[in-house]
C-alpha cells in the first residue's frame, strides 16, 4: 500500500562549494529544536512505531532474541593483590555491575549503577591498595560522565569530577590521586587535556599535566609506578603521538615529558615492561605491525629495535609484557589472521630483546580482545574469547600453567565458515557465513560489515545475529576495506578518495551471495551502523535493485556538512573536509543524503532509519534529513521510516533499550526480506 509521509518541504538552499552547487534542500532539518521540525519528528515517531508494532512476527523475532541473550556476561578481571574485580551482567540485569573476588572465591557486588535513572556505567578502575574504586557514569546516552570515587569499605561516594567521557583512570602508586582525561567541546569536535586529581580537593584544584596541540582522542596509563604514558591521536585509526614521563625523575603535577613519536609518524601503541623498557606495536615500517623496543623514549622511530618482525600474512594487533621486576620480558600477542584471531607467545629471552620463535596458544577461529600490558611486574594475564557462535567468556594465561579459562557452550543448531569473494577490481574479500546447520540457501539474508577507521571485524557472538539465524535467515560479514583486516594497507584503500572501495565491496559482497544462491535480491537485508550505516547507506542509493531492505543505524549520511555535527570534526583523515576542494569531490561522489536530495525517480528498497536523540558522536540530523529525501526521492511503495530512540546515545545502553531495538530492526527486516510473516514481493513492489 502506498505510504502517506509526513509533509517534508523541499527548501531552495544552495551552496557553492569550491566551484560545486550542492543543494541541501533539507537543510531546515538541521534546527533540532525549531517548532517545524519537532512536528515533523513526532509524525515520524507515530508513523514508525505504527507500522513496527503491527509487523507479523515482530514478537516472535523478540522471542529469539531474549533466547539469544540468555547467558551472563562477565569481564576480564583486574588483580589487585590477590583480589580480582570484574564487571557482570546476569541474564536478567539492566546494566552492568562491579564484582569482587577473593582468594578463597567469595564473591560481593561493590558497585551498582542501576538504581540512577538512565545511568550507564562507563568507566572504572580501583587503586592498588584495592580500597577505592574510581568510576564514570553517563546518563540518557549522552556519554558525558561524572565521575565517582568510592571508598569500598564503606560503600560512600567521596568524590565527584566533571567533563569526563568515560576516558582511561591512571592511579598513582599509593591510592593519593589520579589522572584522567577531561573533555571540553568545541564545536564539532573534543579538546581534552589530561588532568591530575588529588582526593580530598576539589575539581577546580586538579592540575592540568598534558595538552595535545589538536582535539582528538587521548589516552592516560601509569606503568611499573612511575612511567607515565599519553597517546594522542587525532582521530580514529590516525597516526598518533606518543610521550613519555619519568614520575621517579619529576613531580606527578609536573612531568617532564619525552616526545616517544611524534604526530602523525604510524598507529603505534606502548608499553613500559617490567625491565622498564619501553615497548612499541608500531605500523612504521610495517603496515601489519611489528613489535619494537626502545633504547631511551628520546630516541625516534628510526632507531627502535625490531624484535617482532612484521609477518607476511597476519597483523599484529595487541601484545602483553609479563614477568618480574628487572627481567626481560616473556610477550603474548594476539595476531589477526584472514579476520580471525590467533594467541601466541614468546618466551623471556636469555639475552635482551633478543626473542626467538614463536609458540601458538590459540588458533585464528575466534576473537580475542582485552589483551593488555599489566601495568605493574605479574606472570599472568586476562583476555577474552569467542566466536559468532559462542559468547565471549573471561581467560587468562599464566607462565606456569598456560592459557586457562572455559569456553562458553557452542551454539549447535548454527554453522559458520569463511570464504573469499573478487570485489569489483578483483580484490579478495573476506567474508563470513553464519547459518542454520540443517539448511540450505536461498534463504532470507543479513549482510553486515564495518569498513571504516582500521578497526577489523573479526568473529564474536552476537544476539541479534544468532536470533536471525535462529528464525531460518543467513547471516553474512563482509570484510570490506577500510577495516584493519589485513593491516595499515586495507585500511588506506577504503578512507578518503578510496572511499568507494568501501561500498563496492560491500555490493559485491551482495552480489556474491546471490550468484552463490544464498538469497536473492528479494530476501536481501542490509545492516550497518555508525561508519558502516554510512556503507549501508551510500550502497543503497548507488544499488538499491540488490536489497530487499536496508537498516541504517546512527549512520553518517551527509558527507557535505558531517563536520560540523556531532564528533564529526575528529574524522576528517577518514573521509576528508568540504572545505578542500578536492576532497570535496570524493565526498560527492558518494554521500548518501546528496545522492537522495537529486528528488523523485529511484525504487529504494524497504528503509529503516534508527538515531538516537542524545547521540553526541554522529548527530540525529543525518538520519532526519535522509529520511525526508528518501521519502521523497522513492518511486517503490516499500516503507522509508524514521524510529528515533530517546534516552539513548551511540554508546552503552541498558538492556531493556537494547532489546527493544533489536527487536524492531529484526522484525523490520524479517517482514521484509520474507522471513517472517508474508511472502516477499518480487521486483521490490
Amino acid at each position: 500500500m502506498p505510504f502517506h509521509y509526513p509533509p517534508a518541504p523541499r527548501g531552495e538552499t544552495v551552496d557553492v562549494l569550491h566551484g560545486h552547487r550542492v543543494p541541501d534542500p533539507y537543510r531546515w532539518l538541521e534546527e533540532a529544536e525549531a517548532p517545524a521540525t519537532r512536528d515533523w519528528l513526532a509524525r515520524q515517531h507515530d508513523l514508525a512505531q505504527a507500522y513496527l508494532e503491527r509487523l507479523p512476527g515482530r514478537d516472535a523475532m523478540g522471542a529469539l532474541l531474549e533466547a539469544s541473550l540468555a547467558h551472563d556476561l562477565v569481564s576480564v578481571p583486574r588483580l589487585r593483590g590477590e583480589v580480582e574485580f570484574f564487571t557482570r551482567r546476569r541474564e536478567n540485569d539492566e546494566r552492568d555491575s562491579v564484582w569482587r573476588r577473593g582468594p578463597d572465591g567469595t564473591e560481593d557486588c561493590v558497585l551498582d549503577v542501576g538504581g540512577r535513572e538512565g545511568a550507564v556505567l562507563e568507566a572504572w578502575d580501583v587503586s592498588p591498595d584495592g580500597h577505592l574504586i574510581a568510576y564514570q557514569v553517563s546518563a540518557r546516552g549522552t556519554e558525558w560522565c561524572t565521575l565517582h570515587v568510592r571508598r569500598l569499605v564503606t560503600g560512600e561516594d567521596a568524590q565527584e569530577v566533571a567533563g569526563t567521557r568515560g576516558g582511561p583512570i591512571a592511579w598513582l602508586p599509593d591510592g593519593s590521586g589520579f589522572y584522567y582525561v577531561h573533555c571540553t567541546p568545541r564545536g564539532a569536535a573534543l579538546h581534552r587535556r589530561v588532568m591530575l586529581h588529588r582526593l580530598g580537593t576539589a575539581q577546580a584544584m586538579d592540575r592540568a599535566v598534558f595538552t595535545p596541540d589538536r582535539p582528538g582522542s587521548l589516552k592516560v596509563q601509569l606503568y611499573q609506578a612511575r612511567w607515565l604514558l599519553v597517546d594522542a591521536s587525532p582521530g580514529p585509526g590516525a597516526p598518533n603521538e606518543i610521550q613519555l614521563a619519568d614520575l621517579a625523575d619529576s613531580s606527578p603535577e609536573a612531568p617532564h615529558w619525552s616526545v616517544v613519536q611524534p604526530a602523525g609518524t604510524a598507529v603505534t601503541t606502548a608499553a613500559v615492561g617490567p625491565d622498564d623498557r619501553l615497548y612499541l606495536r608500531t605500523t612504521h615500517g610495517a603496515d601489519r605491525g611489528r613489535l619494537c623496543v626502545a633504547g631511551s623514549a628520546t630516541q625516534g622511530p628510526a632507531h627502535w629495535q625490531e624484535i617482532v618482525p612484521e609477518a607476511p600474512d597476519a597483523v599484529l594487533i595487541s601484545f602483553a609484557l609479563l614477568g618480574q621486576r628487572g627481567a626481560a620480558p616473556e610477550i603474548l600477542v594476539s595476531r589477526l589472521r584472514d579476520a580471525a584471531h590467533e594467541l601466541v607467545r614468546y618466551p623471556a629471552p636469555s639475552e635482551p630483546a633478543r626473542y626467538g620463535d614463536a609458540e601458538t596458544l590459540l588458533t585464528a577461529t575466534g576473537t580475542i580482545a582485552h589483551l593488555s600490558s599489566p601495568t605493574v611486574p605479574a606472570d599472568q594475564v586476562g583476555f577474552s574469547y569467542g566466536d559468532y557462535l559462542t559468547p565471549r567468556a573471561p581467560f587468562s594465561y599464566h607462565r606456569a600453567a598456560g592459557v586457562r579459562g572455559t569456553p562458553r557452550q557452542r551454539r549447535a543448531t548454527q554453522r559458520q565458515f569463511r570464504t573469499f569473494y573478487p570485489s569489483v577490481d578483483g580484490t579478495s574479500v573476506p567474508i563470513c557465513v553464519i547459518a542454520p546447520r540443517e539448511r540450505s540457501g536461498p534463504r532470507p539474508t543479513l549482510l553486515t560489515c564495518y569498513g571504516g577507521f582500521g578497526i577489523a571485524v573479526t568473529p564474536a557472538y552476537d544476539a541479534l545475529l544468532h536470533a536471525w539465524v535462529e528464525a531460518g535467515g543467513i547471516c553474512a560479514v563482509a570484510s570490506v576495506r577500510g577495516g584493519g583486516e589485513y593491516g595499515a594497507a586495507w585500511h588506506r584503500d577504503g578512507r578518503g578518495a578510496r572511499k568507494q572501495n568501501s561500498i563496492d565491496d560491500l555490493n559485491r559482497a551482495a552480489e556474491w551471495l546471490i550468484e552463490a544462491g544464498w538469497t536473492s535480491e528479494h530476501g536481501l537485508g542490509l545492516l550497518g551502523a555508525s561508519n558502516a550505516g554510512l556503507l549501508a547507506g551510500a550502497a543503497l542509493t548507488q544499488r538499491p535493485e540488490l536489497y530487499a531492505a536496508a537498516v541504517c543505524v546512527a549512520p553518517l549520511m551527509d558527507m557535505v556538512r558531517y563536520e560540523r555535527f556531532g564528533l564529526g570534526g575528529a574524522w576528517t583523515p577518514e573521509y576528508g573536509s568540504a572545505a578542500r576542494s578536492e576532497e570535496l569531490r570524493w565526498l560527492l561522489s558518494y554521500s548518501p543524503y546528496q545522492r537522495a536530495a537529486q528528488g523523485p525517480g529511484q525504487a529504494y528498497p524497504s528503509t529503516l532509519l534508527l538515531a538516537h536523540e542524545n547521540d553526541t558522536r554522529v548527530d540525529p540530523v543525518h538520519a532526519r534529513k535522509m529520511c525526508a529525501a528518501l521519502q521523497n526521492a522513492t518511486t517503490s511503495d516499500r516503507p522509508v521510516l524514521l524510529r528515533m530512540s530517546r534516552d539513548t546515545g551511540h554508546g552503552r545502553r541498558g538492556r531493556s533499550q537494547d532489546h527493544a531495538l533489536a527487536t524492531d530492526i529484526l522484525g523490520f527486516l524479517a517482514h521484509e526480506t520474507g522471513l517472517l510473516g508474508r511472502a516477499v514481493r518480487p521486483g521490490g513492489a
